[in-house]
């Protein structure tokens, strides 16, 4: 399994967002929507926006959860398709050749 690495500051809001404290007057709210946008990428929150960039409110997902529940477990990255996809076509592109290559043998 692949870490999602998390910054310091996208753990503390982590940490905030399961103590429902939200954005704190000390925490900037600039940093605190950025952190709650990054963590909405890799999983673990998810944010509800408000014309694009304005965050209306915040809570964690199971991942969120599970990640601090088992102190900062691993989190599996999801797959990446393009890659996946691009084995799958050269994979592909070999068996044909392979073909290719027995029938000429063969006939």
């Amino acid at each position: 399994m692949q870490r999602i690495r998390l910054t310091k500051r996208e753990k503390k809001v982590l940490r905030l967002l399961h103590n429902d404290c939200g954005c704190l007057d000390t925490y900037p709210y600039h940093v605190f929507s950025a952190c709650v946008g990054s963590l909405e990428r890799k999983g673990p929150a998810k944010g509800a926006w408000v014309s694009g960039h304005e965050l209306a409110s915040a809570e964690l997902t199971d991942l969120g959860e599970y990640y601090l529940r088992d102190d900062f477990a691993v989190i599996e990255e999801p797959a990446n398709h393009t890659k996946v996809w691009a084995m799958v076509s050269i994979a592909a592109a070999l068996e044909a050749v392979a073909t290719l290559v027995i029938k000429l043998i063969w006939n």
